[in-house]
């Protein structure tokens, strides 16, 4: 090619000009954000262990009846759950399908929901090395059927030496009753040999709703503990008031086989 003269040489001489002051632009950011990004990375380079501990586990469940909190989900039929959670270092999120047949209330009383799921998330640390604390938040839905409905769930757990546990939970009933419910749960657990436990809750519930005013539960189990299987024996007692007007006193035997992968 020939030599750039004229006209065209004054556009080439601007052009190497733009160039250049968008060269030194450029090189001027990347120069500011090389340490930001190096940073990131690093960042990220540490979290490559935790994010490699990242654990999914799932069960299924047969259950003769579906309890929850002193309350059958099942009206007293047998279940089917399967659930899984993927565990992290100190977050969790996980899922849960359960073969519900709820009963619906008030007035979707003569109606009833096929399933029941849950979306829940959290978050564990340790106070010390015998004490632990947990925080999740829940979403459960029933679904199929005649009725639906659903409600949000907050929760505070306090991981006590001895196997002791002790929880607070905050419900919210968005399309059924408009109500917050609490509960106060007590949980131990002792394990007798390496393939059985003993386990037991005691519940006080206070909802003053609709779905259930001021009452007790309670439950104590046997679980036998076979490799990936857990055939559980409980039993669950319930006494208050399951409504307002409506007596509860509750006596259920439940053996339920869980399938851990």
């Amino acid at each position: 090619m020939g030599r750039i003269v004229g006209y065209d040489a004054l556009n080439y001489s601007l052009m190497n000009q733009h160039f250049d002051r968008t060269r030194k632009r450029y090189t001027k950011h990347f120069q500011q954000l090389t340490p930001v990004v190096m940073v990131c990375l690093l960042q990220l380079w540490n979290m490559l262990p935790a994010l490699a501990e990242i654990n999914y586990n799932h069960s299924a469940t047969a259950s003769t009846d579906y309890y929850i909190r002193g309350l059958t989900r099942s009206t007293n039929n047998p279940s089917i759950r399967y659930g899984g959670e993927l565990q992290g270092e100190s977050l969790f999120v996980g899922f849960n399908l359960v073969t519900a047949n709820y009963p619906g209330i008030g007035p979707f009383a003569d109606h009833s929901a096929d399933f029941e799921y849950t979306l829940h998330a959290g978050y564990f640390g340790e106070i010390s090395d015998s004490i632990s604390w947990q925080g999740q938040f829940a979403y459960h839905e029933y679904v199929g059927g005649s009725f639906s409905g659903d409600y949000f769930e907050g929760s505070a757990s306090l991981h006590l030496p001895f196997n002791i546990s002790l929880t607070y939970l905050l419900t919210k009933n968005e399309h059924i009753t408009d109500d917050f419910a609490q509960y106060v749960e007590l949980n131990m657990f002792q394990p007798l040999s390496s393939y059985l436990v003993a386990s037991g809750t005691f519940g006080i519930a206070r909802t003053d709703t609709i779905v259930g005013s001021n009452y007790e539960y309670m439950d104590v189990g046997l679980s036998f503990l076979v490799k990936s299987f857990s055939l559980d024996f409980r039993q669950y007692l319930s006494f208050g008031h399951a409504g307002r007007l409506q007596p509860l006193a509750d006596d259920h035997f439940v053996v339920s086989l869980t399938k851990s992968f």
